[in-house]
């Protein structure tokens, strides 16, 4: 048996950054091929303790990524690896054989950047897979997350998203046999547009019905509510 001498980033002493140098031994197996025991405090990315990744990860959830490497003194490069293995390790053992209910919404990766497409399993308010872009190969790629995961696109019969036209398309291609359902905050969104674009339109045309149309009247502020009486 051969040791060698491994090292390893640790959490800091105060401010001066601490690493552990550590004798590992390698053994030969049964086989006769030669492994590396590794020590249990040992992180998910080489060259870490896994105290040290668990204070990375914990300014993540906090902070962007380049400000945690700032602050740890470790590269962007290790810091988005770190967060992409541990992201991987958390999802691949997930079971989606049980999935029918899907919720599936769009929001950005941050202002003015690309968008993402989220789907989540609506029984258990849970996410389950997140793809890039926003259009109807992203319902697709969403659709494969699950079958690699142990689901059934055909066995999912309900899907909660919004009136994009792309994500009606992605269903009725990916998900065959789910009924589509529009959220509500979309739909009020569209009849609130509609209702105002022909008020508009209206008071053009007769300027008595200006101001005849208000929300509830609790929705105003004090001075305006004698107005919708």
């Amino acid at each position: 048996m051969t040791r060698l001498i491994k090292r390893y980033r640790h959490l800091n002493f105060f401010q001066h950054e601490c690493f552990l140098e550590v004798r590992v031994p390698r053994v030969k197996g049964s086989d006769r091929g030669v492994r590396q025991v590794e020590p249990a405090f040992v992180g998910k990315l080489a060259g870490f303790t896994l105290l040290f990744e668990a204070l990375i990860l914990a300014f993540c959830r906090e902070m962007p990524f380049c400000a945690v490497a700032r602050l740890t003194g470790v590269s962007l490069y290790r810091v988005m690896s770190l967060c992409e293995r541990t992201v991987d390790l958390a999802v691949a053992p997930q079971d989606l054989s049980e999935v029918q209910e899907l919720a599936i919404d769009e929001t950005s990766n941050a202002r003015g950047h690309d968008d993402v497409t989220i789907a989540a399993d609506a029984s258990r308010r849970a996410v389950i897979a997140v793809t890039e872009e926003r259009d109807a190969k992203a319902v697709d790629r969403l659709a494969q997350e699950i079958r690699a995961h142990g689901g059934d696109p055909e066995a999912v019969r309900s899907i909660s998203t919004d009136m994009s036209p792309s994500f009606i398309k992605g269903v009725a291609r990916s998900f065959p046999n789910a009924q589509v359902t529009f959220d509500k905050f979309h739909v009020v969104a569209h009849a609130s547009q509609a209702l105002d674009l022909t008020r508009r339109a209206e008071q053009k045309t007769d300027p008595v019905l200006k101001g005849l149309l208000f929300p509830a009247p609790e929705g105003l502020p004090r001075a305006q509510r004698h107005r919708t009486r």
